[in-house]
């Protein structure tokens, strides 16, 4: 799932908004903000996937202290899900 934030705009029709959500809604989460909070928005989504990555690289980390061939440990980590 992907996070998609949308801001109607002062020029946008009053359906604009029920339209953008039926476009997005299906991929993900779709929310409209304030464009002074699109900058956040952004860090806040955008660092979901790496927080992911480095708790399966600190999970596989810990199997291959434990013996585990690295190669073996990340496949395991990553499909843990």
């Amino acid at each position: 799932m992907s996070c998609h934030v949308r801001c109607a705009g002062c020029c946008a029709s009053p359906l604009t908004p029920q339209i953008l959500l039926s476009l997005f809604s299906p991929i993900g989460l779709a929310q409209f903000l304030d464009e002074k909070l699109f900058d956040v928005a952004t860090a806040l989504c955008g660092s979901g996937p790496a927080m992911v990555f480095l708790v399966i690289e600190a999970m596989a980390d810990g199997a291959v202290a434990m013996g585990m061939p690295r190669k073996a440990a990340i496949q395991m980590a990553a499909q843990s899900a």
